[in-house]
């Protein structure tokens, strides 16, 4: 019975974070970009294919993300209301990670991308 219990509780953990992390980001139109982010936007998508973007809120700031596709590869671009770039998030092929590289998978760093052919670089503003 506790078994059955704890499962449902996880269930029911599962969904609302799935739930509050959907309804954290919203798709919009480039005409609904902030001039600022707009600038970056055309920066970084140069010879990129725009495929979206969306609106997310993130310990109470407003965050901007394009999604484009950049030589038959995903790469997402995370900015700040104000155009700084704060993360990009690019696919990359298998055989240009380091065989081994000395870390197992999965990693530990809950900050690392999700799949191994995932990289994630998370700039600071400092």
């Amino acid at each position: 019975m506790r078994i059955l219990q704890a499962v449902g509780l996880a269930a029911a953990t599962s969904l609302f974070f799935v739930l509050s992390v959907l309804a954290a980001e919203k798709k919009i139109k480039r005409s609904d970009l902030p001039p600022a982010v707009e600038k970056t936007v055309a920066a970084q998508s140069f010879g990129a294919t725009i495929q979206g973007f969306s609106e997310e809120r993130e310990n109470c700031q407003t965050f901007y993300e394009a999604e484009m596709t950049v030589n038959r590869h995903n790469k997402d671009i995370l900015m700040d209301a104000g155009g700084v770039v704060v993360e990009i998030e690019e696919q990359i092929a298998m055989d240009s990670l380091p065989a081994g590289g000395g870390r197992s998978w999965p990693p530990q760093d809950h900050h690392a991308p999700s799949r191994p052919d995932e990289r994630r670089r998370r700039l600071d503003a400092t």
